[in-house]
């Protein structure tokens, strides 16, 4: 990657596997670097979400912005430095690339990425985005099991999307 990151796994795509049914996909163990992955949990943020979702039952989450439209949210600032390297590692072009390379998608200059972060509660789940068509690719990594004061299941999830 051009931005050498340890909270990314060097090897990451070395154990991916791309799945084309229902729709292109790839599932990628081993993400984050082992080091990384217990200090991304313990540092996870509590606070500066706010409710999104479309309101229907099971699909209610928190989300709070790290990448809006390529360019790093301010609410990051207050964020442990493992959360700011992951934000530099994911908006570097060595990453898209890679991540484009994988699900064999052409990348094109005028994508750009968004990335946060949610807590989902008991039952919610992530559909594919048919309703928003600038999305191109989407990655989102799930912790294993809910964590800290019980909000439940966190993910951190990036979209590359069209200029629009």
């Amino acid at each position: 990657m051009d931005h050498e990151s340890s909270i990314i796994d060097r090897d990451w795509r070395q154990d991916s596997r791309v799945n084309t049914t229902p729709f292109t996909w790839a599932f990628i163990p081993g993400f984050f670097s082992a080091d990384a992955v217990g200090e991304l949990m313990r540092t996870f943020p509590e606070e500066g979400f706010t409710v999104a979702g479309d309101g229907s039952p099971g699909f209610r989450f928190n989300y709070r912005p790290l990448i809006r439209k390529g360019s790093v949210h301010g609410s990051i600032r207050d964020l442990h430095g493992s959360w700011q390297e992951l934000v530099q590692a994911l908006r570097s072009d060595a990453y898209l690339s890679a991540l484009c390379d994988l699900v064999s998608v052409r990348r094109q200059p005028q994508w750009t990425i968004d990335a946060g972060l949610c807590i989902y509660s008991a039952g919610c789940a992530l559909k594919p985005h048919t309703d928003r068509p600038m999305r191109i690719l989407t990655q989102v990594t799930y912790s294993e099991r809910p964590l800290g004061s019980g909000l439940g299941r966190r993910s951190a999830g990036a979209s590359l999307r069209t200029g629009r």
